[in-house]
Protein backbone atom coordinates (compact mmCIF):
# COMPACT_ATOMS: atom_id res chain seq x y z
CA UNK A 1 0.00 0.00 0.00
CA UNK A 2 0.93 3.51 -0.81
CA UNK A 3 0.93 6.45 1.25
CA UNK A 4 0.95 9.53 0.44
CA UNK A 5 0.56 12.58 2.44
CA UNK A 6 0.60 16.04 1.97
CA UNK A 7 0.46 18.96 4.58
CA UNK A 8 0.61 16.00 7.11
CA UNK A 9 1.36 15.85 11.37
CA UNK A 10 3.00 12.39 12.29
CA UNK A 11 2.18 11.41 15.67
CA UNK A 12 3.52 8.20 17.78
CA UNK A 13 2.43 7.01 21.32
CA UNK A 14 3.51 3.76 23.21
CA UNK A 15 -0.44 3.48 24.08
CA UNK A 16 -1.47 3.88 20.08
CA UNK A 17 -0.91 2.89 16.73
CA UNK A 18 1.11 5.25 14.74
CA UNK A 19 -0.95 7.98 12.84
CA UNK A 20 -0.81 10.50 10.14
CA UNK A 21 -3.13 13.34 10.39
CA UNK A 22 -4.08 15.05 7.30
CA UNK A 23 -5.84 18.47 6.22
CA UNK A 24 -6.33 17.17 3.24
CA UNK A 25 -10.15 15.57 4.10
CA UNK A 26 -11.58 16.99 7.18
CA UNK A 27 -13.84 14.42 8.69
CA UNK A 28 -13.51 15.56 12.21
CA UNK A 29 -14.73 19.11 12.58
CA UNK A 30 -13.19 19.79 15.90
CA UNK A 31 -9.77 19.75 14.65
CA UNK A 32 -10.49 19.91 10.91
CA UNK A 33 -7.72 16.68 10.11
CA UNK A 34 -8.90 13.32 9.35
CA UNK A 35 -6.99 10.70 11.25
CA UNK A 36 -5.45 8.08 9.76
CA UNK A 37 -3.58 4.35 10.96
CA UNK A 38 -0.28 3.58 9.82
CA UNK A 39 0.37 0.62 11.48
CA UNK A 40 -1.06 -1.03 15.31
CA UNK A 41 1.71 -3.72 14.88
CA UNK A 42 4.46 -1.18 16.47
CA UNK A 43 4.36 -1.92 19.85
CA UNK A 44 5.25 1.29 21.84
CA UNK A 45 6.20 3.48 19.36
CA UNK A 46 8.92 5.83 20.33
CA UNK A 47 9.22 7.82 17.34
CA UNK A 48 7.70 8.38 13.79
CA UNK A 49 9.36 10.19 11.12
CA UNK A 50 9.31 10.90 7.17
CA UNK A 51 11.84 10.78 5.00
CA UNK A 52 12.42 9.61 1.59
CA UNK A 53 14.25 6.14 2.26
CA UNK A 54 14.94 4.53 -1.04
CA UNK A 55 15.42 7.55 -3.34
CA UNK A 56 11.97 7.38 -5.14
CA UNK A 57 10.94 11.58 -4.39
CA UNK A 58 8.04 10.35 -2.13
CA UNK A 59 8.36 10.21 1.59
CA UNK A 60 8.13 7.04 3.65
CA UNK A 61 7.16 6.82 7.07
CA UNK A 62 9.51 5.04 9.87
CA UNK A 63 8.60 4.51 13.38
CA UNK A 64 10.79 2.80 16.04
CA UNK A 65 9.42 0.83 18.60
CA UNK A 66 10.51 -0.16 22.26
CA UNK A 67 9.12 -3.08 23.31
CA UNK A 68 9.87 -5.14 20.29
CA UNK A 69 13.24 -3.42 19.18
CA UNK A 70 12.28 -2.12 15.93
CA UNK A 71 12.35 -0.03 13.06
CA UNK A 72 9.51 -0.15 10.49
Amino acid sequence: MRLILLGAVLLSSQAQPAQARDDNSVSDLATGFSVHVISTLAKGAMSVYAADVNGDGDKDVLSASFWDYKIA
